[in-house]
């Protein structure tokens, strides 16, 4: 479980710092601050569905170990 939690946070801290970067990169951060109170919950959604598979391909990978 431990590991599990691990492999998600290590994700999902790559996957922001892709996006915040890619984003700064683009110019797009004013974008990105004008629109943000619209974006928190589809993010949020995608998280969850990130978590998921993520978890399954997890259980996966231990059941196959």
């Amino acid at each position: 479980m431990f590991v599990t939690k691990l492999l998600l946070l290590t994700l999902s801290a790559k996957f922001i710092l892709m996006n915040s970067f890619f984003f700064r990169m683009n110019g797009f951060g004013s974008l990105l601050d004008a629109v943000q109170p619209y974006i928190i919950k589809p993010r949020a959604t995608v998280y969850k569905m990130l978590k998921k598979s993520t978890l399954m391909v997890a259980g996966v990978f231990v059941k196959c170990t």
